[in-house]
């Protein structure tokens, strides 16, 4: 049967409740409808860039899956999940389609292998075990839990909310400094600009990241 979702469960680091829906999003339930995938990365270095500079890409048929439920969803939520790190590292928005005229070659030798990038709204950075969210399965997933997730696997909508909400009351871990939210990722809109997300953060040193961005699936 589905898994009850019960926010009294999740530890918190503020007394308040939270808001219906999931954090840091619009909530109307006429109109939201939200999808989730979890996003495997291969280090925490492509986090850190996808949170500098506002963007992500994946293998090209993950590319296309999240293409879809981009034009078809309100929402599309990313749950990111640093390889050996046993947990997540936050959640982001998908906000744009991916586009060929993106940062192209900014994953080095390795773009090449992947789908075109497309802008994510990054809405919260934690450090959250697999063991503190509990023992939750993916009924998509050949009811595995968590922590077998593939990169780009997807979730059902109500396990996306119980999880973003999780996340959210955990602490902030601050990756690579706080990032200023656009007008666009705070109203829930979709984005189509190419400027570069600001961050507060320390000067990036320089050099060629030589990364690999998602676990193939």
């Amino acid at each position: 049967g589905q898994q009850q979702i019960r926010d009294e469960n999740f530890s918190s680091s503020s007394s308040s409740p939270l808001p219906p829906g999931i954090p840091f999003l619009p909530f109307d339930p006429e109109t939201t409808s939200v999808c989730g995938f979890i996003i495997k990365s291969h280090s925490m270095t492509n986090i850190e860039t996808s949170i500098r500079k506002g963007v992500w890409a994946t293998t090209r048929a993950n590319t296309q899956r999240l293409e879809t439920a981009f034009f078809s969803e309100r929402h599309v939520l990313l749950l990111f999940s640093a390889n050996e790190s046993g947990g997540f590292q936050g959640y982001a928005r998908m906000g744009t389609r991916p586009r060929r005229d993106l940062f192209p070659g900014l994953w080095g030798e390795f773009s090449s292998r992947l789908g075109s990038n497309f802008r994510v709204q990054w809405l919260k950075q934690c450090q959250v075990s697999f063991e503190e969210l509990g023992p939750i399965r993916n009924p998509l997933n050949e009811n595995k839990p968590l922590k077998k997730s593939r990169d780009g696997q997807e979730l059902p909508a109500p396990l996306v909310t119980q999880i973003c909400r999780h996340l959210a009351r955990s602490a902030d871990v601050f990756h690579v400094g706080r990032p200023v939210a656009s007008s666009a990722a705070a109203n829930g809109e979709k984005e189509e600009g190419d400027g570069e997300t600001t961050v507060k953060t320390k000067k990036e040193s320089g050099g060629v990241i030589g990364v690999s961005v998602g676990e193939e699936a």
